[in-house]
């Protein structure tokens, strides 16, 4: 199966979970794709074999809804906000939220500090 996932800048507004497509096993040539909002942003998953975008759906949803459980800044129940609410003490995080941080930190060396992973706070204010 060939898959790929493109997604749009999220809006900076409260969260979507994921739901019913907007776009429901369209076809464009050889193409099969479904469309859906979700963590805030408009999800298309494109398959060339039609018969596995059920699947294909299924495995991304359920990814983003780890996503989404582990990462949300928006979820009072995230684990993100749970470490957040840790205040500094050693706090163990599950390999996903791990990989995510490291990822954003990643990001910000990479761009000289263009990108700052800790610009949370400041962000809600504007």
């Amino acid at each position: 199966m060939s898959a790929t996932s493109t997604a749009t800048p999220p809006a900076p507004t409260a969260p979507t979970t994921p739901a019913a497509p907007s776009t429901a096993g369209a076809t464009h040539g050889n193409l099969h794709f479904e469309e859906w909002r979700a963590i805030g942003t408009t999800i298309r998953i494109v398959v060339t074999d039609g018969t596995k975008l059920g699947a294909a759906r299924a495995m991304l949803s359920e990814d983003l809804a780890s996503l989404d459980e582990s990462c949300s800044r928006f979820r009072a129940d995230s684990e993100l906000i749970r470490l957040d609410a840790s205040a500094g003490k050693p706090t163990t995080v599950s390999p996903l939220l791990a990989g995510a941080i490291g990822a954003a930190l990643r990001g910000a060396r990479l761009t000289e500090g263009d990108l700052d992973p800790t610009l949370g706070r400041a962000m809600e204010m504007i």
